[in-house]
């Protein structure tokens, strides 16, 4: 019995000591610090309540966070040698993987059951979506089924006869004897829970070489698009939301120029890879094409949703200018986050490409790609916040406004010394965004008159404006560091 619970604990434990290990002191302190700021100031300015439903839906998605990253950590430990040549292995897993299904859904039922409530609804609840996260795992892409099968298959089963009659009669079962019906329905959820760790066969083979060109593509990241992490459907998917950057790079390359301007047009390609702003527009425009295509099929095909044709023409022109500031707002985030960790990790790139004939020299070279970065957000920026500020809805506006000016307010981030540095840093990029968004919240005490508030913006836009201009000037005659160094090197 202690041999099988040192093993279960040293299964389940594998990936909290991986994540611990990779994780400092300091940035773990520094969440919970942030988490604790963050409550205290919706607690002083908004109540307990608030506060209270805020905690406890932040602490829902702890939870639900820790729980998938134990099971794909599991998931992980299965891999295809270990399981046919390892004995026992497979066995622990699964017992592993069914009682870290098996344990949160006792628990549940434990505390409705001292709430009063309906233990059997619990308990078949928690065991569904725990079960539905688990497709998730498994098959990481099947979230996309949640936009299209609900809309398309309930009105669709509730129009047929036998199917409304087969849920009435389970049902009407269900209010007599619900044990049995919750039995049968744990025990066929567990057995799919068991079936996620695979035996070492050619479909367990075939599965885990998925799972790796997935994990190895999430870390390829803003360091661009590589063909050996893609399987055939993500090469096919690529390729359609790549088909504007294809075309924008032909047309760069046909028609040379002399200039700097364009020689770093080139340069942006390599350098910026998957985040660059063509595969951005492209990705969102192939993305909008497919949800129109689905919209418009399901408005076609069920006849509850043939209204939304008639509604969408009619929403208040309000609703238009949120929706389209929010996407320019949606731009600049994106370029925040994204670009400036591009070009963080492709300095050693930049490094060799400054060897080139034509290529800027030395800090030349990195003031000019962020000069591009930098106007560009602020052109972003400008009618985003116009058009959120223009829509005067209560709720939204003063949200989007403090998400807007707080990535405004951290772009400088971007501009300090790659030689102190390991990694990117996005961490004070959120800090300073988050903090910013719940000040402008909560220090005016009210919302601000239009022409106010766009006064307030306009004057943080040019402070910005102003230190981004002072700091690439400074930056044009510094030297480009390629690596980090001094004792952040390590």
């Amino acid at each position: 019995m202690n041999t099988s619970l040192r093993t279960f604990g040293r299964l389940v434990g594998a990936p909290w000591r991986t994540r611990i290990s990779q994780t400092s002191a300091r940035q773990i302190w520094g969440s919970a610090l942030g988490v604790a700021l963050f409550l205290a100031g919706i607690y002083n300015f908004q109540g307990g309540p608030l506060t209270v439903v805020v905690a406890g839906v932040g602490l829902c998605g702890l939870l639900v966070s820790a729980w998938l990253l134990t099971l794909s950590g599991l998931q992980r430990q299965n891999h295809p040698h270990l399981a046919r040549l390892l004995p026992g292995h497979v066995r622990h897993l699964r017992w592993a993987v069914w009682l870290v299904w098996g344990v949160p859904v006792l628990v549940t039922g434990g505390v409705v059951a001292m709430l009063g409530g309906d233990v059997w609804l619990a308990l078949l609840l928690s065991g569904l979506s725990l079960s539905l996260m688990t497709a998730f795992v498994r098959w990481p892409l099947s979230f996309l089924l949640l936009f299209v099968l609900p809309p398309a298959v309930v009105p669709l089963w509730q129009s047929l006869p036998w199917a409304a009659s087969l849920t009435q009669a389970l049902v009407a079962q269900w209010h007599v004897r619900p044990l049995p019906l919750t039995l049968s329905m744990l025990a066929v959820l567990s057995l799919f829970q068991v079936r996620l760790i695979g035996d070492g066969r050619a479909a367990h083979v075939r599965r885990y070489e998925g799972m790796q060109r997935l994990i190895e593509s999430m870390k390829d990241g803003a360091g661009g698009f590589n063909p050996r992490h893609q399987g055939r459907w993500g090469q096919r998917i690529n390729a359609a939301m790549g088909a504007l950057s294809r075309r924008c790079l032909a047309r760069l390359l046909r028609h040379p120029r002399p200039t700097p301007a364009h020689c770093l047009a080139r340069l942006e390609y390599p350098l910026y890879g998957a985040v660059h702003w063509t595969m951005i527009v492209g990705t969102l425009g192939t993305v909008l094409l497919v949800a129109v295509g689905i919209l418009a099929a399901l408005s076609l095909l069920v006849p509850d949703l043939a209204g939304l044709r008639k509604a969408a023409p009619q929403l208040p022109v309000h609703w238009w200018w949120l929706g389209i500031g929010q996407l320019c707002m949606g731009l600049v985030m994106g370029q925040l986050f994204n670009m400036g960790t591009a070009l963080q990790r492709s300095r050693k790139e930049q490094a060799l490409l400054v060897l080139l004939p034509g290529v800027p020299q030395q800090g030349r070279l990195r003031a000019g790609l962020l000069q591009r970065h930098g106007l560009t957000m602020l052109g972003l920026a400008v009618p985003g916040l116009l058009l959120i500020t223009l829509s005067e809805l209560p709720g939204p506006t003063l949200l989007l406004q403090g998400m807007g000016l707080g990535a405004v307010l951290a772009s400088p981030l971007l501009l300090r010394s790659w030689a102190t540095q390991r990694s990117a840093g996005q961490g004070p990029l959120v800090l300073v965004m988050g903090a910013v968004t719940l000040a402008w919240q909560v220090l005016p005490g009210e919302r601000l008159p239009v022409p106010v508030a766009l006064a307030v913006m306009g004057g943080l836009l040019s402070l910005v404006a102003l230190v981004w201009f002072v700091a690439l000037r400074r930056m044009r005659s510094e030297p480009l560091a390629a690596l980090p160094m001094g004792r952040r090197a390590a």
